[in-house]
């Protein structure tokens, strides 16, 4: 629980921190797991970035992403973003930290003892399963997580995800304070 306050590159040993954009060492873990990186690539470097991907993998591709980002500052730091490239550079920390990929970890410590086999998950940018979206699972086995969770991380007794985790991820994090986003901003609790 203590490495998600930790900044994501921390983690990332073959990142050259001088070529970064300004604040790229401030972001941390958690704050990339809450989609609120501040990463912001506009849209023309983005489709450029998109199209040559093929030659860009492991950390390679967090260090383009974290040199072509628009400056990172205290306030975008707050501010929630769909699909700013956070999900791929979490995958990029799991697989510097555990043993194997990250691919493989995710797999033999948590679908395989939940029972699950038949999934999909695509690869994404840099060589790694695609972090926040392409995974295919059975309604049967998101039913699975969804017991996960309600058993704050425990699987036929085993404890596979941290407690405390399941219960920061389950929790508030930011009021948007949109009441017309996903069917009322205020009844949003997690």
């Amino acid at each position: 629980m203590d490495d998600l306050d930790k900044p994501m590159i921390s983690f990332l040993n073959d990142i050259d921190r001088s070529d970064l954009v300004e604040g790229a060492d401030k972001v941390t873990l958690h704050q990339a797991l809450t989609m609120r990186s501040g990463i912001r690539i506009n849209a023309g470097r983005a489709e450029e970035f998109e199209r040559y991907r093929d030659p860009i993998d492991g950390q390679k591709l967090v260090q383009s992403i974290l040199e072509q980002s628009d400056p990172i500052t205290d306030e975008v730091l707050t501010e929630f973003a769909y699909g700013n490239y956070s999900s791929m550079i979490v995958m990029q920390v799991i697989s510097a930290v555990v043993p194997g990929s990250a691919e493989s970890f995710i797999k033999t410590e948590l679908l395989q003892k939940m029972g699950i086999a038949g999934y999909e998950w695509r690869i994404g940018l840099g060589g790694l399963p695609a972090g926040g979206w392409t995974s295919s699972f059975t309604s049967r086995d998101m039913l699975k997580f969804g017991t996960l969770a309600m058993s704050k991380g425990q699987w036929n007794g085993v404890q596979l995800i941290p407690e405390a985790y399941i219960s920061k991820a389950t929790s508030r994090i930011l009021y948007n304070g949109d009441d017309r986003i996903f069917g009322g901003g205020k009844d949003v609790s997690g």
